[in-house]
This record gives C-alpha cells, sequence and structure tokens, in this order.
C-alpha cells in the first residue's frame, strides 16, 4: 500500500497535521514523515513501513489510534513553539527599531550594507587577480578561504533573517 494509505487512516483517526504531512512525496516534508512513520512502527512495535503501519491498523485500530493522537499532540506543541519562537523574534527586531540607543537601531541595516560591500569587494581583488594572473597571491590567501566563508556566512546569516522578518513586518502593515 502507498503512503496516502496512512494519509487516510490519519484522516479517519483526526489527525490533520499527520494526514497533511504524508500527502507531501518529497523534500523536508517526506524526511519528517519518514521520521513520523519510524516513531509510530516503534511505538506500535512493528517494522516501520507505511505497509506494516496499515496492517497494523487493520488488526488494531485502537492502538494505532492513540499512538496517532499521542504525535499529534507532539506535532502541535512543536508548531507552537515555532509560532511563539516567530513572535519573540518579531519582538526583538521591533524593540531594536523602536530603541532609544542609535547603535541598537542601525546595527541590522548597517550589518546588510557592510556585507554588500564585502562581497562586492572581495569578488572585485579576485577578478582583478584572475585577470593579471597573479596565481601566486590566490594560492598563498588559500588558508583564510575557511574564514572568509564563516565571516560571508555569518553575515548572510544575519542579513537573511532580517530581510525576512523585515518583510514579515511590511505585509502585517507593521513597519
Amino acid at each position: 500500500m502507498a503512503i496516502t494509505g496512512i494519509a487516510a487512516i490519519a484522516i479517519k483517526l483526526g489527525a490533520p497535521l499527520l494526514a497533511e504531512l504524508f500527502k507531501r512525496k518529497g523534500g523536508s516534508s517526506g524526511k519528517v514523515a519518514g521520521k513520523v512513520i519510524e516513531r509510530l512502527a516503534g511505538e506500535l512495535g512493528v517494522e516501520p513501513t507505511p505497509a506494516a503501519i496499515e496492517r497494523e491498523y487493520a488488526n488494531n485500530p485502537k492502538a494505532v489510534s492513540t499512538v496517532f493522537e499521542n504525535i499529534e499532540t507532539d506535532l502541535g506543541a512543536v508548531a507552537e513553539a515555532a509560532s511563539k519562537a516567530t513572535i519573540s523574534y518579531h519582538d526583538l527586531i521591533k524593540g531594536d527599531r523602536d530603541s532609544l540607543s542609535l547603535l541598537n537601531r542601525i546595527w541590522r541595516p548597517v550589518n546588510g550594507l557592510l556585507f554588500g560591500l564585502e562581497v562586492a569587494t572581495i569578488v572585485f581583488v579576485v577578478c582583478v587577480k584572475i585577470y593579471v594572473g597573479d596565481v601566486e597571491t590566490l594560492g598563498a590567501v588559500k588558508p583564510l578561504y575557511a574564514f572568509l566563508g564563516t565571516i560571508l556566512g555569518t553575515h548572510a546569516g544575519v542579513v537573511g533573517v532580517y530581510v525576512w522578518r523585515r518583510t514579515d513586518e511590511k505585509r502585517a502593515g507593521v513597519a
């Protein structure tokens, strides 16, 4: 039986989060669905396959119903915690924006500008070095690539989260 059989069972048992998860096939949803199937199978004492869980449901619907309910409740708690974390971060961003301290108000936008400037400068320097054929210098800075990657990755993370949150603020009409 296909994974949609488990989705049908989840719908019958009133577990909409699990049903939606099982309907999706790939990506991170597929990975999460695989973990949920492993947990279902582990708690039911069956092989971790959709067919085994469906057979167990046919033989013992009460036990499967209880396990589905427990996992659905856990997923709801995770979703609620994620929502609270997002709201908390949103409040932090608004606090920075509304702060009396100039540094608190400008550090995120300035970080975004500096990130763009850093990337542009690094790309320009590397292009110039390649153009003039200065392979020695490019080879000599090889140990710094990991350091530059870490710095740029950190900046990209902060800028990405800032832009994402500002977009949410603008859509919500808060900004």
